[in-house]
């Protein structure tokens, strides 16, 4: 971004998107990380499980909720019960870390 549109925020705002990326450099996920996350929350399951299992994505994200990379999330239900169970972690872990610039 910062190539494209030589511009600083804009290249934050897109780079510090990945919490794992944020906490390595040692600085807060940008805003686009929490709109993000909100969108997984509020997607419906008819709509999420068949896309993320057919990318693959959706083995990876059960894996990592079960290895707790980003905190433990119950993986011993359907799929929908994780979904639902991701859901819950994500909007708590959301409103534990949002920020808001004065």
């Amino acid at each position: 971004m910062y190539r494209l549109f030589n511009d600083t925020q804009l290249y934050a705002l897109c780079y510090y998107h990945s919490r794992s990326i944020a906490k390595d450099k040692v600085t807060r996920p940008s805003k686009l990380c929490f709109a993000d996350k909100m969108a997984f929350v509020l997607e419906p399951w008819w709509l999420y499980l068949p896309r993320t299992w057919l990318t693959g994505e959706l083995q990876e994200y059960i894996e990592r909720g079960r290895s707790g990379e980003y905190g433990y999330i119950d993986t011993s239900h359907n799929k929908r019960e994780w979904l639902k169970n991701a859901q819950s972690f994500i909007r708590k872990w959301i409103k534990e870390n949002i920020y808001y610039d004065a």
